[in-house]
């Protein structure tokens, strides 16, 4: 595609806004207005000088790989929710985000019932302990970086011509394993590998079918359906409201990608190229 590297350079200052403000939610509340301002200015200067560049680089080389993947991102980096692949892979990546929680939830729902089991409960304190504003900024900063790292990994073992299947399969093993560290029984293990691993295998399957987008929604939608149930299960009454507005967030981008595509079908219908519905940009 011609200029891609113009065409990028909003989704890699996106994916940088994003960090800053995580950095901004985490630190304003815990500490004073001035150490916040302080701290924001200086991740400001380093992802400028650093991550803006890095980012650049990789998102350059997986839009030559694969530019119809990026399309999507690249428009809602535009603020161009009114087109089809925008919110198609908006209702697709929180569809793929439920789906995610739903089978790692039920990963460890299974895992309890196995003898040898080492329950941890370190997502329930790392919760209590957090600010609002850092339950919705890590999700959004962890899930971007982690999603690119995939897209990354998937481009490459398409460039040299693995099977899609054995790709999928690798980082699904993968994704897996991190899920089981922490246990020493390996039928337990298992059962989190098996969870973990389906729930990699539906982040590399929503990147090759709808891009980069719907697979940055589906980590967020899963992020926060998995905070907001964690929330709910230690029954207090502060942290149900702030679970309510966790699921409200996953609502309200379901909501915009319907929305946008029912305007979409209310349009009145105009000749399309034969890339417009994987959301390719044929200019």
């Amino acid at each position: 595609m011609k200029n891609w590297d113009a065409l990028t350079r909003p989704l890699p200052l996106t994916l940088c806004a994003v960090v800053v403000l995580q950095v901004a939610l985490s630190t304003i509340g815990s500490s004073g207005v001035f150490q916040s301002l302080l701290g924001i200015a200086a991740v400001s200067v380093l992802l400028i000088g650093t991550v803006l560049p890095a980012l650049s680089g990789v998102l350059s080389w997986i839009g030559r790989q694969s530019p119809e993947r990026m399309w999507a991102a690249e428009q809602l980096a535009r603020r161009r929710l009114m087109v089809q692949g925008v919110s198609a892979s908006l209702v697709d990546g929180v569809s793929g985000g439920a789906a995610m929680a739903a089978v790692v939830v039920f990963a460890d729902w299974a895992a309890l019932q196995v003898a040898g089991f080492e329950p941890s409960i370190s997502r329930e304190l790392n919760i209590v302990d957090a600010s609002f504003g850092s339950m919705i900024g890590e999700t959004l900063s962890a899930s971007a970086f982690i999603v690119l790292g995939v897209a990354f990994v998937v481009e490459v073992f398409d460039r040299f011509r693995v099977n899609p299947f054995v790709s999928t399969i690798v980082v699904a093993i993968v994704a897996g394993m991190v899920a089981a560290t922490e246990q020493e029984a390996s039928l337990p293990g298992l059962v989190l590998v098996a969870g973990m691993g389906l729930a990699a295998a539906i982040v590399v399957t929503l990147y090759r079918r709808r891009g980069f987008l719907a697979a940055w929604i589906a980590g967020m939608a899963s992020g926060w359906l998995t905070t907001a149930m964690a929330l709910r299960s230690l029954e207090d009454q502060d942290l149900s409201r702030a679970s309510n507005v966790l699921v409200a967030l996953v609502v309200g981008i379901l909501a915009a990608g319907v929305w946008g595509a029912g305007r979409k079908l209310l349009q009145k219908p105009s000749a399309l190229h034969p890339g417009a519905e994987l959301g390719v940009d044929r200019g």
